[in-house]
């Protein structure tokens, strides 16, 4: 069997191939991959940890920058010039992305470059889309979930799934202590934020698409909570509310008609109709009149 190194410089990492046999031994820690059993053909490599560069902390090796070829059972390595990287599709290396099998969000991308590439903690030439953006076949670049097709390629929907932000809180950060919020298990909608207080996300797919804080009302003057997938005034969430943010009175048993907030007498009241409450402001410059039941320039505003 020959091996030929063909235009190899694999970021000056140094092969032992005296010892025999250590570069074909396969799933055990192998340095290279075998061409064994295999029809000649380019392949991609596909975790070979002597292909790897140091440090590489996501471990799938030289996917993206090298590939090898097999003729009769020999093996050609082939380093990918600057500026290309290899497509499968193609079987060489060429301009522009290419997909990665392994996840539908990974692929290879010619001018990957940023810290943690400098560092040695992403694959050569590998790129991630940002969350939850995955890469498209059809355009190659990355694109919202809704218009790719993931096929075979993995599809993660988890946040903290993501390489990247993997990468970034592999030291107990918010994905390690688990207090990152997750749609993972939830259906599409608004739900309250499980860590931050008065805030929701959004989920959409399974996947965490928005994240926002409930604001204070500017016509009431008051934070809103989300009530009902709404971010909510308080004095029109019922006083039954768990979380005891609610301020709109029960109507149950209470005749028709319009009542004074107990905690907000003057420029607002509620309405009783049926049993149901319904909070209602009054116009700039106007109290609720307990006699009319209705909002009046002439009302006199006083606590009781």
């Amino acid at each position: 069997m020959k091996i030929t190194l063909k235009t190899l410089s694999l970021s000056s990492f140094l092969f032992c191939i005296s010892a025999e046999g250590f570069l074909f031994q396969d799933n055990l820690g192998d340095l290279l991959s075998s061409c064994k059993q295999k029809v000649d053909g380019t392949y991609r490599f596909t975790g070979d940890s002597g292909l790897m560069k140091f440090g590489d902390y996501f471990g799938i090796g030289r996917a993206c920058d090298a590939y090898y070829r097999c003729d009769n059972g020999d093996i050609t390595i082939k380093k990918c010039p600057s500026g290309t990287v290899f497509h499968a599709d193609m079987g060489d290396c060429k301009s522009g992305n290419s997909s990665l099998p392994q996840s539908c969000q990974l692929y290879c991308n010619p001018y990957a470059d940023d810290k943690f590439h400098d560092s040695g903690s992403f694959p050569e030439r590998v790129a991630e889309c940002p969350y939850p953006l995955q890469f498209s076949e059809r355009t190659k670049q990355c694109e919202n979930f809704t218009d790719v097709n993931c096929a075979s390629r993995r599809e993660e929907k988890d946040y903290c799934s993501y390489w990247y932000i993997a990468y970034l809180n592999r030291h107990g950060g918010n994905c390690g202590n688990g207090n990152h919020p997750s749609c993972f298990d939830l259906p599409d909608g608004v739900f309250e934020h499980p860590f931050v207080h008065k805030a929701f996300i959004r989920c959409y797919q399974n996947r965490l698409v928005e994240e926002g804080q409930c604001p204070v009302d500017p016509l009431w003057g008051t934070q809103t909570y989300l009530y009902k997938g709404i971010c909510t005034q308080r004095f029109a969430i019922p006083v039954s509310d768990p979380r005891g943010v609610g301020r709109l009175p029960d109507c149950s048993g209470v005749p028709d008609g319009s009542y004074r907030f107990s905690t907000r007498p003057c420029d607002a009241y509620y309405r009783c109709n049926s049993g149901e409450a319904k909070a209602i402001k009054c116009p700039d410059r106007t109290h609720f009149d307990t006699k009319s039941g209705r909002c009046s320039s002439t009302a006199a505003c006083y606590r009781v």
